[in-house]
């Protein structure tokens, strides 16, 4: 579970913690060769404060936020002889109804805690089982041995990526190894430099007689990582031990724990080794759930045109009026698929698939690949939290425009109704994301990142099938993000407005065949900046019609030109965009918390949600000097796709028809936009028109004006200038060069230098490179 607790029952918790071990000691006690009472204690520790926040987030899905003010004493009552995983939990809901009853600020009846409880217990897995029971070996010598070397080379994904683990620094990792690890760190606590980890897929009855030298095995059954786990300590005869994690069901996330654990004995600078084995033959066992439980509902699974996986409470509230049926696989056990189908009055069907399975990296898209091969669909959804890799808003939902797998296969996310999104990435662990892997993504255009959506783009490629995935941005790798947002500690109420925004934009996909829009300006026009475009494109071809041989010469030197995205700033401005990272939008300084006030006019947010953009200029020189000293010039291949432009800005447009109503400014500047495809054509059509209007004199000065001085006289006569709006932010890394005025000095060369980004000196006025 990833939110923290609310602080006051954790205080609360805690300040009766010694008397609750003391109330939990057990007449039989089950030797568990460790540190004995010790152990028990801080596991019990661990459980309770799992089971605490599993608690808080369930309450939180029920719009019942848990909230109090203050920290009352708990008198603790003695339980009897059982230490059973439901006892704790009873034992937990005690402490959380005396709370909330005697505090005045909650307002949350018995009885919704007490469903809170339940299905807490049913997520955990908190039944009868006891923590901890010893076993002796020979309870599995009799099992069959697996057909493979238990004792194995270490693991090539866990020994090495330890560089990557140990280097990981996004905010909060440490919080969220231990969250992810819960009570398996008080018994990773025990081991030594002579000891091992080892995980596996297998079960353990397959693995446990494969050790040698064994005496005694200790079953322990702890709520771990959002799911009951049975883990196994082996005691050999010399007195090592062996942590056993089987019954992994996928390899992804048997690769993350053991990074988590790699990255933990790290921290705490244990020496014990870990061990890996992966069955592919069990894998695939793993892989076939979804599929036997659809031939058992095969009259179902036959009509659906689409499937969904992700956030399916908030399908059912949106969607209930079309909800045709739902079926849970085997509602008794703790690991089920469920599906509810939904048909709309067009007819078509779709399926959205949830339950409480496992389906971490690649096992979702081996689940889907069986079950779409017997039966197939039209689209493929899905929605699940990510990573940003660039500035932006915290718990937005994000639509990238491609979507990659670990193996480099891309395909088009159909739920993007925008092709200046950026790219989306999966790898298998976030323990993966160290500065150097997260600078190598952002290079190739990555904006985000998880560990299933990219799977499922080469399930896409694979089958044919279209694919939609929406990323709600919860985490920030990259340096930017809320302080709030992290993948330890989570806001569910902020996640709740991008959640149906997820909703809504599969039903506008699948009843009308197109995605929303994302621009102002395309929400006006009702159509995409690439249509909007072609059409002013067009008008433009009319309106330059025929080219003389005089106008063709001017093209031909135009076209031998160099052209290029500047963004003009002062010094001071440069030098906080290079100790920063990145020059960002009006709205993501405000995000951010930075210090800067936003400069963007009010009449660009109005028209097309200026606050958005950083504005530039595509030119064949170096930008207006009235905008800055500083000439900033930005790598085209990096900026260009998500970036649209206009002949001028808003501001111009509302000075041109002063007076007008702002829908009549928003039509005007509808007329003047272009798409990136269309820069440059654009550019030159504009620059023919200009030429048209100039003198005699003029036509002989271009003539008389050498290739060199060609930009300052484009410069002069306003031709050769698109006001770029660039989305969101620049990166450091996507700046060019710079060019600055021959008085920036001081700390500016040398941080360029620092960045390696080469530089070039100007005489005001006029730029000379």
């Amino acid at each position: 579970m990833k939110k923290n607790i609310t602080i006051f029952v954790l205080i609360a918790f805690l300040f009766s913690l010694d008397v609750f071990c003391l109330a939990f000691q057990p007449e039989k006690v089950h030797s568990t060769n460790l540190a004995g009472e010790s152990l028990r204690k801080s596991l019990l520790r661990e459980i309770a404060k799992t089971i605490l926040r599993s608690v808080e987030i369930t309450l939180q899905e029920m719009k019942q936020p848990l909230i109090a003010s203050r920290v009352s004493e708990i008198q603790i009552e003695k339980l009897s002889d059982s230490y059973s995983l439901r006892k704790i939990s009873d034992f937990v809901e005690r402490i959380v109804q005396n709370e909330c009853a005697s505090s005045s600020k909650l307002q949350i009846s018995p009885e919704i805690i007490s469903t809170a409880f339940d299905l807490t217990r049913k997520f955990l897995r908190l039944d009868e089982r006891l923590l901890s029971e010893e076993f002796p070996f020979s309870d599995f010598s009799t099992e069959k041995k697996p057909g493979c070397d238990i004792s194995a080379s270490f693991s090539s994904e866990i020994e090495n990526f330890n560089s990557f683990t140990y280097s990981v620094a996004w905010n909060e990792v440490e919080e969220y190894v231990d969250s992810r690890l819960g009570p398996l760190k008080e018994l990773l606590k025990e081991f030594s430099s002579e000891d091992m980890v080892f995980l596996t897929n297998l079960p353990k009855e397959k693995v446990i007689p494969a050790f040698s030298g064994i005496a005694s095995v200790t079953r322990f059954i702890i709520p771990l990582s959002s799911y009951g786990k049975e883990i196994s300590v082996l005691f050999q005869n010399e007195g090592r031990k062996i942590l056993l994690l089987s019954d992994f069901d996928s390899r992804a996330y048997l690769i993350h724990f053991g990074l988590l654990i790699s990255r933990f004995r790290f921290n705490n600078n244990f020496h014990y080794k870990i061990f890996e084995h992966i069955d592919s033959e069990q894998l695939e066992k793993s892989y076939s759930q979804l599929i036997d439980f659809a031939e058992k509902n095969s009259d179902i699974f036959r009509n659906i045109n689409s499937i969904v996986i992700g956030y399916s409470d908030e399908f059912k509230s949106s969607w209930g009026k079309y909800l045709q049926n739902s079926v849970v696989q085997n509602k008794n056990d703790p690991e089920k698929w469920e599906i509810s189908v939904y048909k709309f009055p067009e007819g078509q069907s779709v399926g959205v698939l949830s339950g409480d399975v496992d389906y971490y990296g690649e096992s979702l898209r081996f689940q889907l690949e069986k079950l779409i091969s017997k039966y197939p669909v039209r689209s493929i959804f899905f929605g699940g939290s990510g990573g940003s890799l660039v500035p932006r808003e915290p718990y937005s939902m994000y639509y990238p425009t491609t979507l990659e797998s670990p193996n480099g296969c891309r395909t088009k996310n159909i739920l993007t109704a925008s092709d200046d999104a950026g790219s989306h990435i999966s790898i298998d662990s976030p323990m993966f994301e160290s500065p150097g892997e997260i600078a190598k993504m952002q290079l190739r255009g990555c904006c985000s990142i998880d560990m299933e959506a990219g799977h499922l783009a080469e399930l896409s490629l694979k089958a044919g099938t279209e694919i939609g995935a929406a990323i709600l941005i919860t985490d920030f790798p990259y340096k930017y993000g809320s302080i709030d947002s992290s993948l330890a500690k989570q806001d569910f109420f902020r996640k709740i407005i991008a959640r149906k925004d997820f909703v809504n934009k599969i039903e506008n996909y699948v009843r009308k065949n197109k995605t929303s829009f994302y621009h102002q300006i395309e929400d006006v026009s009702g159509k995409s900046i690439k249509e909007v475009s072609r059409i002013n494109l067009e008008r433009l071809r009319r309106e330059v019609g025929a080219i003389s041989p005089l106008e063709k010469d001017f093209v031909d030197k135009l076209n031998s030109l160099q052209h290029r995205i500047v963004v003009r700033m002062s010094p001071g401005r440069l030098f906080w965009t290079l100790k920063d990272g990145a020059l960002m939008s009006s709205r993501l300084v405000q995000l951010c918390n930075m210090k800067a006030d936003p400069i963007t006019p009010e009449i660009e947010n109005q028209i097309f949600g200026g606050y958005d953009y950083i504005f530039a200029a595509y030119t064949f020189d170096a930008g207006k000097s009235n905008y800055g000293d500083v000439a900033v010039v930005l790598k085209p291949d990096s900026i260009l796709h998500r970036s649209w432009g206009t002949r001028f800005s808003a501001w111009r447009v509302v000075n041109f028809f002063p007076g007008a109503q702002l829908d009549v400014h928003k039509q005007n500047v509808l007329k003047e936009v272009i798409h990136p495809h269309h820069y440059y054509e654009v550019l030159t059509l504009r620059a023919i028109l200009r030429f048209r209007k100039l003198s005699e004199a003029e036509h002989k000065l271009i003539n008389d004006t050498p290739k060199e001085k060609w930009h300052q006289f484009l410069f002069h006569l306003g031709i050769g200038y698109i006001e770029l709006k660039i989305k969101t932010y620049v990166l450091r890394n996507e700046i060019e060069r710079v060019i600055l005025p021959s008085h920036a000095q001081g700390e500016i060369p040398g941080m360029l230098k620092k960045y390696s980004i080469p530089f070039t000196y100007y005489t005001p006025i006029s730029i000379e490179e």
